[in-house]
């Protein structure tokens, strides 16, 4: 009976030690299981193995992704309508500074008010993105596009107009709602808009 009580301790105790090893391998292998975005670009006729990455500074495509970001944002800060200025100003703000954001509705929120009032409908067409400078982490931007306002039946009034942008990448502040929209954080410090030189 004691032989019994000794080999049932011994089985047991083997038993929690075997639990313990596979909790602690489990426990290690769950973070494997992550999601990381990246670009991938594939020509269909091209039969070679591709290498994917995810996406950082240092991957191509990374100009790309701030080219887009720049005609996005320069297109949704600067239009304005009475339907979508709170859906659009929510996006401009998670992907604004916050204190360039504050700074900016604090100058321009009174004005837009009152020309939405007024029946302004302003578009915003994107012709063009190019990099200006990039310096300490910060990239510069230059956009030109076409601004059209119209209020009620008078007719259009368009103005070719470029912007300068200032962004940098703070990935320590993305959320989890951005993390596949924007994995880098990028975020606009400074927007100049000015008339667009004649040439």
């Amino acid at each position: 009976m004691v032989r019994l009580f000794k080999v049932s301790v011994f089985l047991n105790v083997v038993t929690g030690l075997g639990l313990a090893t596979a909790l602690q391998v489990l426990a290690v292998a769950i973070p494997l299981k992550t999601t990381e975005v990246a670009l991938l670009r594939v020509d269909p006729a091209d039969e070679r193995i591709y290498r994917v990455e995810p996406i950082s500074v240092e991957v191509d495509g990374f100009e790309l992704m701030l080219e887009k970001m720049a005609r996005r944002y320069v297109a949704q800060i600067l239009a304005v309508d009475g339907i979508s200025q709170g859906s659009r100003f929510k996006e401009v703000a998670t992907y604004s500074d916050q204190d360039f954001y504050r700074q900016f509705l604090k100058e321009n929120e009174g004005r837009i008010d009152e020309a939405i009032e007024d029946g302004l409908n302003r578009s915003i067409t994107v012709e063009t993105a190019n990099q200006v400078d990039a310096y300490n982490g910060i990239y510069q931007y230059s956009v030109d596009f076409i601004q059209t306002d119209k209020i009620g039946r008078q007719p259009p009034e368009q103005s070719k107009l470029r912007a300068y942008l200032e962004m940098t990448t703070r990935p320590q502040e993305v959320t989890t709602v951005e993390r596949f929209e924007n994995p880098l954080g990028i975020r606009i410090l400074k927007l100049a808009v000015q008339e667009r030189p004649t040439t």
